[in-house]
């Protein structure tokens, strides 16, 4: 046991005590963590502004003015012809569609 710590003592001597103190390693933490925030607000001012840049260019391109009316869509696709559902091409709603393709009376209705 005593060659042991006679070792550690050694070796201790040999490599001598550091030249810094805890209150630098303080000071370098608190400087490490004071850059990491002012980092991180920079990246967030970043993002901030280039948001607001694909914003507003995104509503900008876009220009119609607001007294012109907006086109009717027009139907385009496999359903462009197909009129009426459970209601009539008229939108009275009174009758329905049969296995055929035929408007029937609605069941009930007068």
């Amino acid at each position: 046991m005593a060659d042991l710590q006679t070792l550690v003592h050694s070796e201790m001597d040999r490599a001598g005590s550091p030249s810094y103190s805890f209150e630098d390693l303080s000071r370098r933490r608190a400087r490490r963590q004071r850059n990491r925030r002012i980092g991180a607000a920079v990246l967030a001012i970043i993002v901030a502004v280039v948001s607001f840049a694909a914003l507003i260019s995104t509503f900008r391109t876009v220009e119609r003015p607001a007294n012109e009316p907006m086109p009717a869509p027009t139907p385009s696709g496999i359903f462009a012809d197909v009129v009426g559902g459970s209601h009539s091409a008229q939108g009275t709603g009174s009758g329905r569609w049969t296995r055929r393709g035929r408007m029937a009376p609605r069941r009930g209705a007068s």
